[in-house]
């Protein structure tokens, strides 16, 4: 089993030393203590790595979990064809309580 360093592990990781001594300390990436040194795993290294994975969004699901989402065209010369406003569920809600009011 081979061990990596933290510079060696930010390599490997494409982050800077200082946030793996962020995450070490805030306990988000798994390692190991080898005396005064830390070390890490490539199954450690690999597990942080799928952990912050973000799967693709499907857009149908997207627009039925956002029924409150209203579509505008966007000004002449933008670059989107859509403006999109999200309206969040909170707003709605408090304006519905506001109206039970007499």
């Amino acid at each position: 089993m081979k061990f990596h360093t933290i510079q060696e592990a930010a390599e490997i990781l494409r982050l800077a030393s200082s946030t793996i001594y962020g995450l070490v300390h805030q306990r988000r990436i798994t390692y190991r203590k080898h005396g005064s040194r830390v070390v890490f795993t490539e199954d450690d290294l690999n597990q942080f790595s799928k952990s912050s994975e973000i799967k693709a969004l499907d857009i149908d699901s997207f627009r039925e979990q956002n029924k409150y989402v209203k579509q505008y065209p966007s000004p002449e010369g933008a670059k989107c064809s859509l403006k999109t406003e999200y309206i969040a569920a909170e707003r709605l809600s408090s304006k519905k309580e506001e109206s039970k009011w007499p």
